[in-house]
């Protein structure tokens, strides 16, 4: 998603409407570090590494995250949409072949383990660790 598309999110509606900037050198200046920090969140992730949002504290040194919760959250939603509106669906070659190759067991059958157990006692029962 290219940052001109959560300005909106970031100015509260499009910046024409919302926005006024003292001289077009602050203009640049705001959209520059947006724009860096959009690129240091990008870099981390491209890397594959986890990209942890600094959260800064208020006066009594509760770091308020419900910010960034709900940009994250709107993000997400646009992410979701994106992928929906550009998914690419491939039939399957298989779709009418059943997932399932082998006959399935029975709970009261003898085990396919070879154990002589019913199944529901041996390889089909609940596991505890």
């Amino acid at each position: 998603m290219m940052p001109s598309e959560h300005y909106p999110e970031v100015f509260g509606g499009e910046m024409s409407d919302t926005c006024e900037f003292a001289s077009l050198d602050e203009a640049n200046e705001i959209l520059g570090l947006m724009m860096r920090h959009w690129n240091t969140i990008a870099g981390t992730l491209f890397k594959g590494e986890v990209y942890v949002p600094l959260l800064l504290e208020d006066e009594d040194g509760t770091a308020q995250g419900n910010d960034w919760a709900r940009g994250f959250i709107a993000g997400h939603g646009h992410a979701s949409r994106y992928f929906r509106e550009h998914r690419q669906v491939k039939p399957s070659a298989h779709a009418s072949e059943p997932r399932r190759n082998a006959p399935k067991v029975g709970r009261n059958e003898p085990c396919p383990c070879g154990s002589g157990k019913k199944y529901k006692r041996c390889c089909g029962g609940a596991r505890v660790n």
